[in-house]
């Protein structure tokens, strides 16, 4: 899963077959997160990449290569590693709404694939269309392993 992309059809079918799996009394391995919560969450990044929300930078200058570097290697991300916090989901959200919003969303993402310039990440920076899709894919793959999906 690591190598693939989100921009791909077979790994978008893969993702959307694992979001098919959840059901609303899907539980969590790790986090804290309820599985609505997860599914909010993994819709953020997806709409900041597409324009839909805009949220403010984060993080050092100093840092921001070194954090890019880390979340880019090819080894899935750790056990309940922080989220930057636009990304953070606290309130209660309804299964089916947040479903119905990330199915939209791999779909809106999947159409505009390799052939839109995607902007800076608020909290990594400038990355290419190759690291933004592999960055998604990633993201989602970590979240689903989560709910065991």
């Amino acid at each position: 899963m690591l190598d693939k992309s989100i921009f791909s059809f077979a790994c978008l079918q893969y993702i959307l077959d694992r979001v098919e799996l959840l059901t609303p009394e899907s539980q969590p391995i790790w986090g804290k997160m309820q599985v609505s919560q997860m599914l909010a969450h993994v819709s953020i990044p997806m709409e900041c990449a597409m324009e839909k929300i805009h949220l403010p930078i984060e993080g050092s200058d100093l840092l921001r290569p070194a954090i890019r570097w880390f979340v880019l290697m090819k080894r899935p991300f750790p056990k309940s590693i922080p989220a930057p916090k636009g990304f953070i989901v606290s309130h209660p959200c309804d299964f089916e709404t947040e479903k119905q919003r990330l199915l939209q969303n791999l779909e809106e993402t999947y159409q505009l694939g390799v052939g839109r310039t995607w902007p800076r990440h608020h909290a990594f920076g400038n990355l290419s269309t190759a690291q933004w899709g592999f960055l998604m894919t990633k993201h989602l793959d970590h979240h689903l392993r989560q709910f065991a999906v």
